[in-house]
């Protein structure tokens, strides 16, 4: 349906003499040539021969929704008519508003089967009666969900405007109505037994039964069951069984091994490790370990034995994905300060649109995308959001004193064919012997000479998802590309100006220093605004809106020239009245950087030491109130339980 949509905006824009559509038309007019349209294509037929097709290859569900699909949008082409009628759109508005009453509509089927489990939302599932039902995740302010104020208008406006004769459907009350109406819709569809099912924990939040489960126990008159009062018959299955649980273990003796020993939930899988001569023979000695790899052990070692190890991959499937959109906004970036860095900044904003709209173009061009499919057209609408960035940076670069001096530099990679000058990388040796190498590619490097003639360094990682800068995630071995970077700086020293020695990270160096590791977040966000604002008004509130986190030196001259009168826009500090510092960075002087330099050493010599010891236990960890398991496409492979 998506397809046939964009298909329609296509034609409808085409700039064939020869085919007579007016810019604009009626709702009415349009949806008789979406018809007209689709019937000289022979949609219906392709679509009634596809399901039959469906029906041959024993495919019988989807060949049901298949046949359904031209019923639905003539369906949503007669909501709309009877809706809108005569009111007249361009393409591009039609083809959102259809997409819109597409999306509200379900394409269900009749059950292939008389014994059946039917999965499904309490608002989408359609049932008349069903033998049992099975109604999940019954927590308060979950399922009946809260309902709160929402849309523009409150309920006190709604109140006033009904009292002037204005009627305005939806009030908080109206959805609170629909939620508890969804339940007991739902409860009541049970013929033979209804099972509630209430969590106590999720996420490592407690969890308290909804007031509607209150309801159903007072009225059948019986007690909530606890999982472990269950049958050991029952539970056996269960990720959360254990073998130290005694019934479970009485059970289990009773049955005298003939319970197959991995079920899920009794695996012990915190000692599983891989074979060691396998992983020596791997690394030979010698790790090379980057920021991903580092990330993922840490999240979880029986991932990155997957991924890494194993090499698993998912299945390939068309999507532009957050990194897809992270190597368009580096790539830009990039091309753009290395095409400006003999100018003064910031550029005319005309400047910058055309020199961006060009370099978007050209990214595209090589990307062998047309501009006026569907995914040049994504592209091209990330363009306003890489505009309101390069002018933060511009705007950044102008108030302060600190210089691009190289984007994109190599850590500890061969030289790029630019001559980017690559970054001694940071090494280290675990206990076990193996010579583990850190490598990666520093996002931007900015440079600060001072008063004093002492040069000091700032790394820069763009960031296009929602990322900040954790000391506590640092040190426990997540995340820690952006001082390892900052790091290997200080060690290594400018290429091509000589380095420092490992032995002068202390305070009195006349060398390098770092002054700062800092995340720029490069991802379209949304600013609110109490008042309409002019284009321009609105694109100065989304460069102020730019966030910035990480961890800087504790010197006034450095901040400084990072943030001109420590106004706490570019650096997250202000100075108060008495002269204190004051703010939500993290300053650290040097000889805490000092020290942090030496604690990461540590703690990553450990890690890769686990590494290198074949660790693959399936323990994911909890970052940020998000399991590790959330995003892990390992799931089917895993014993946990956690997918």
């Amino acid at each position: 349906v998506a397809a046939f949509c964009d298909t329609f905006v296509i034609i409808t824009h085409t700039e064939d003499k020869n085919v007579r559509r007016p810019p604009e038309a009626s709702v009415t007019e349009i949806c008789r040539a979406i018809v007209t349209f689709a019937r000289q294509i022979g949609l219906p037929a392709r679509l009634l021969s596809r399901s039959r097709e469906e029906i041959r290859s024993g495919r019988r569900e989807e060949s049901a929704k298949t046949a359904l699909v031209w019923e639905k949008i003539c369906q949503a082409l007669d909501k709309m008519v009877s809706l809108l009628g005569e009111t007249t759109l361009d393409a591009g508005r039609f083809s959102g508003l259809f997409g819109k009453v597409i999306a509200s509509m379900d394409v269900g089927a009749i059950p292939t089967a008389m014994d059946e489990v039917l999965l499904g939302s309490a608002d989408g599932i359609r049932f008349g009666q069903a033998d049992h039902v099975i109604l999940v995740g019954a927590v308060e302010g979950q399922f009946p969900a809260d309902v709160s104020e929402n849309g523009f208008f409150r309920d006190s406006d709604r109140i006033l405007l009904e009292g002037a004769g204005i009627d305005l459907a939806g009030s908080s009350e109206e959805y609170l109505a629909e939620e508890y109406w969804m339940f007991y819709r739902t409860a009541a569809s049970a013929a033979r037994t209804l099972t509630v099912l209430c969590p106590l924990t999720n996420g490592g939040e407690t969890c308290t039964p909804s007031p509607a489960v209150e309801r159903i126990t007072a009225l059948a008159r019986i007690k909530p069951l606890h999982w472990r009062k269950l049958p050991p018959e029952n539970r056996i299955f269960h990720t959360a069984a254990r073998p130290e649980d005694p019934s479970l273990s009485a059970w289990l003796g009773r049955k005298q091994g003939a319970v197959p020993r991995y079920y899920p939930g009794l695996m012990d899988a915190s000692d599983d490790h891989a074979d060691p001569d396998a992983i020596g023979d791997l690394l030979n000695g010698r790790m090379r370990l980057t920021q991903s790899r580092l990330d993922c052990f840490s999240g979880c070692p029986f991932r990155y034995w997957c991924q890494y190890g194993m090499v698993l991959q998912e299945p390939p499937h068309a999507a532009i994905t957050a990194p897809d959109i992270g190597n368009f906004v580096h790539a830009i970036l990039e091309q753009f300060f290395k095409e400006t860095a003999d100018r003064t900044y910031p550029l005319p904003p005309e400047e910058t649109e055309t020199l961006a709209d060009t370099l978007v173009r050209g990214y595209l061009s090589r990307l062998g995308v047309e501009e006026t499919g569907r995914l040049g057209y994504l592209f091209l609408r990330l363009r306003r959001s890489v505009s309101v960035f390069l002018e933060a940076i511009m705007e950044e670069y102008a108030q302060g004193r600190f210089v691009p001096m190289a984007f994109e530099m190599p850590v500890g990679l061969p030289a790029a064919d630019d001559g980017t000058p690559v970054v001694r990388p940071v090494t280290l040796t675990t206990e076990g012997g193996v010579q583990v190498t850190l490598s990666g590619i520093i996002d931007r490097v900015d440079r600060y000479t001072a008063s004093d003639g002492q040069e000091y360094v700032r790394v820069v990682d763009y960031k296009t998802g929602s990322r900040t800068f954790s000391l506590k995630e640092v040190r426990q071995g997540l995340h820690v590309q952006l001082l390892l970077y900052l790091f290997a700086l200080w060690q290594g020293g400018i290429p091509g100006k000589g380095a420092s020695e490992a032995t002068k990270l202390l305070p009195g160096t006349t060398q390098l220093l770092p002054a700062g590791a800092v995340y720029f977040q490069v991802r379209p966000g949304e600013t609110a605004s109490e008042a309409m604002l002019t284009p321009e008004e609105a694109r100065n509130k989304a460069v102020d809106g730019v966030n910035r986190s990480g961890i800087w030196l504790k010197d006034e001259e450095v901040l400084e020239a990072m943030d001109a009168g420590l106004s706490g826009k570019y650096v997250p500090v202000t100075r108060k009245k008495d002269g204190s510092l004051t703010g939500r960075a993290t300053l650290q002087d040097l000889a805490q950087f000092g020290a942090l330099y030496e604690e990461l050493r540590t703690i990553i010599a450990g890690i890769a030491g686990e590494m290198a010891a074949g660790r693959s236990a399936a323990q994911p960890k909890t970052s940020r109130g998000i399991k590790e398991c959330t995003y892990c496409p390992f799931g089917p492979v895993c014993r946990t339980g956690g997918k």
